[in-house]
């Protein structure tokens, strides 16, 4: 039991670099800046900076996080370090 468990766990934690290299490819590929802005008061936001900077900063933190198999109450494997 406890071999898919970890499993789940490593697909849960490593999912969000995936996500956010997709949503850096698909930023990149489908839209271009200055096309969709919008205005908070004086303020102006371009939606295809702000997505590159949120998944951007998605994929810092999840590659700068790390898998600790502890967390998830599982026994940690030497075979895996």
């Amino acid at each position: 039991m406890e071999t898919w468990l970890r499993t789940l766990t490593k697909i849960h934690h490593y999912h969000y670099p995936v996500l956010a290299c997709g949503g850096l490819i698909v930023t990149v590929v489908c839209s271009s800046p200055g096309t969709h802005q919008f205005a908070v008061g004086p303020i102006t936001v371009d939606v295809f900076y702000s997505s590159l900077l949120t998944f951007g900063a998605l994929l810092v933190l999840s590659v700068t996080d790390t898998y600790d198999p502890e967390d998830y109450r599982l026994e940690s494997d030497d075979t895996e370090r």
